[in-house]
């Protein structure tokens, strides 16, 4: 049996030592150091008015550097110094405070947006605390907007926020989005009014992430961010397409947080005395009256994703989200194979392909979010998708390969990319090089984004070996967590 020689056994004990000193000496300087900030939070609340009722209506309060730097310390060791810095400064307006838009708003300001405007009309019922991000019993019956202000000023003092307890019309669009925000956050439920809202940032210029409906919705792992023309089983989606048409917009301009998740639940039936005197129901006429059930997980997570989004956006440091379903083995094979069998057709050979199924499928999903790059047109049918070539003097990598249909991809082989609407080839070159610059080369001997990427999705979309976890994954895990706890304890009780 070996045994290691004595010198590096005398060393290994003196290593112990010196690692137990080192590790007194860490904790010591820690408990110290939470010890000093503890007495600055102290004092510094201390000087606070504790008074809730004019802690509702003061503005910020100038937080010490110390606490503040420790405040957001995760957030700016996520993003650095200038993302950091890009948030502390933006403005974003969130429109409707239930439990989505309480959910999004929450993770702004505790992730350091500087500034917020909340509008919402309505009030703090018994009903929304299931849903609710930060709204307590004390909270029922007063305007959500305050309440929300009141709850997120207690939680980062420095942070202005205000708060409009008005409904949100077309006509008063000019002076409810005024104040150039950066980012303005449907999370309204009703129709008409969410149309509005989208048709007004729109001709206002403004950037507008809307959130589909959250509501009869379980399973968390359905929930996806896109353009509104990627959403699909979704009855507020398609009322919503069909409206904003009447104002000339296109589904595909909307970026929205949707679940490709068929409702498990329907709305609730009224009962007689709502049957026989609607008009006595309901805080506004033409609003919807029939209730539909709410998991509170699914609303939430909602808000996370858009609040997620939004800040990353916000630090420029966007991600390409995953708009469509997952592909399935098949599919993801079938897609292969029929590359493989291009490139021999094309150049007498398939040994430049350097991709297995699950890169086929994150180029499909992430880069052409699974439609074709000149039709739109998504897989199924008589004229199926494939991936090619773009540049014959190009390898068949990440950054060289499109997805067309049968048809176009036909056309490209024997006419060449000026065959193609001009449009068309402008918008496929400019997502190559989004491609190109998002995922990385190949060619330098390290692990490439791709397959960084690639590996991601093969085990699992979260990676927390490190401390510096976005606070809004964070959440999202623990309320996906929750809703599989539930369907789980549901099950068992059946």
């Amino acid at each position: 049996m070996y045994e290691k020689p004595e010198k590096y056994k005398s060393k290994k004990v003196k290593g112990n030592k010196m690692s137990l000193k080192g590790n007194i000496f860490t904790f010591g300087a820690s408990l110290g150091l939470s010890l000093l900030l503890s007495r600055a939070i102290n004092a510094y609340l201390a000087k606070s008015d504790g008074s809730e009722a004019r802690r509702k209506d003061k503005g910020p309060t100038v937080m010490p550097s110390e606490i503040e730097e420790e405040l957001f310390s995760r957030v700016r060791s996520f993003f650095g110094d200038e993302g950091h810095l890009k948030l502390r400064n933006a403005f974003v307006i969130v429109v409707g405070l239930g439990g989505v838009g309480s959910h999004a708003a929450n993770m702004l300001v505790r992730s350091g947006v500087g500034k917020l405007r909340l509008i919402d009309f309505d009030q703090v019922t018994l009903s929304s605390l299931n849903r609710h991000a930060v709204a307590c019993m004390e909270d029922v019956g007063t305007s959500k907007a305050i309440a929300m202000k009141s709850r997120l000023q207690s939680i980062v003092p420095g942070c202005d926020v205000e708060a409009v307890t008005e409904m949100f019309v077309g006509s008063s669009a000019e002076r409810l989005l005024s104040g150039s925000p950066i980012y303005v956050l449907d999370c309204i439920d009703d129709i008409n009014t969410k149309a509005e809202l989208i048709s007004a940032c729109k001709r206002m210029d403004l950037t507008v992430l809307t959130s589909m409906g959250a509501g009869g919705k379980s399973d968390p792992t359905k929930i996806r961010i896109g353009t509104l023309g990627d959403c699909v089983k979704d009855p507020l989606a398609s009322k919503i397409k069909w409206k904003l048409k009447k104002y000339d917009i296109s589904a595909d301009d909307v970026m929205a947080v949707y679940s490709c998740e068929k409702p498990v639940a329907s709305l609730l039936p009224l009962d007689e005395e709502q049957r026989q005197n609607p008009q006595d129901f309901g805080a506004v006429d033409y609003l919807r009256l029939r209730v539909i059930p709410v998991l509170g997980t699914s609303p939430s997570i909602f808000g996370q994703a858009m609040a997620s989004y939004t800040l990353c956006a916000l630090a420029e440091r966007p991600y390409a989200a995953e708009a469509c379903e997952r592909m399935s083995m098949n599919l993801r094979q079938k897609v292969k194979k029929q590359l493989l069998k291009t490139e021999k057709e094309r150049f007498g050979s398939s040994v430049g392909v350097n991709l297995d199924e699950d890169d086929v499928e994150l180029i499909v999903q992430q880069v052409w979010a699974g439609r074709c790059a000149v039709s739109g047109k998504r897989f199924g049918g008589h004229n199926p998708l494939l991936l090619t070539r773009w540049r014959e003097d190009q390898l068949p990598t990440m950054e060289n390969l499109v997805l067309l249909a049968q048809s176009e991809a036909t056309l490209l082989h024997s006419k060449g990319r000026s065959s193609l609407p001009p449009e068309s080839v402008k918008r496929i070159e400019e997502r190559l090089v989004w491609a190109t610059s998002y995922f990385g080369s190949q060619d330098d001997g390290y692990p490439s984004d791709i397959d960084l990427v690639a590996a991601s999705a093969r085990f699992s979309r979260i990676q927390s070996s490190t401390g510096n976890i976005d606070s809004t994954t964070l959440v999202a895990v623990g309320a996906t967590l929750i809703t599989f706890s539930m369907g789980m304890l549901m099950q068992f009780s059946n």
